[in-house]
């Protein structure tokens, strides 16, 4: 996650929209990382810490500043996020050795979330080839 944007109106996303198509356009090759080893995030939260996509993360927020949540006041920490728990303790004793992986960055994809009952159900709501690998005519 780069940005978390929360509820975003209707009115507000065509300008979601162009702001990313924006982003994608002028971003440069974006390769990313993972390690060195997986950790919590707070007291329910595993991840494995990811590099590389600091510079994408600060423009996506400054292109969409305007648009849904206020921009967090602190530094973006780019993650995977392994696993969740909704009793802290269930995260004791998760394998915590090295982990390492690399890969490029190709896509920019915007994710709706939506709450159910037995937990969040994501959906992608707009993809944009980034850079280079942009066919002509913008998002898919």
């Amino acid at each position: 996650t780069l940005r978390f944007l929360g509820g975003v109106d209707a009115g507000a996303g065509e300008a979601l929209r162009r702001a990313l198509d924006g982003v994608a356009a002028q971003a440069g090759a974006v390769v990313a990382s993972t390690g060195p080893r997986p950790e919590a995030l707070g007291r329910s939260v595993w991840i494995v810490p990811v590099q590389g996509l600091e510079e994408l993360a600060r423009s996506v927020c400054a292109t969409t500043g305007d648009i849904g949540q206020p921009v967090p006041d602190r530094p973006f920490r780019g993650h995977l996020t392994l696993a969740r728990a909704r009793r802290p303790a269930a995260l004791d004793g998760l394998p915590g050795g090295p982990f390492a992986g690399q890969w490029a960055v190709t896509d920019l994809t915007l994710v709706r979330s939506e709450l159910q009952a037995e937990g969040a159900r994501y959906s992608v709501a707009g993809r944009w080839p980034m850079g280079a690998d942009r066919p002509a005519g913008g998002p898919q």
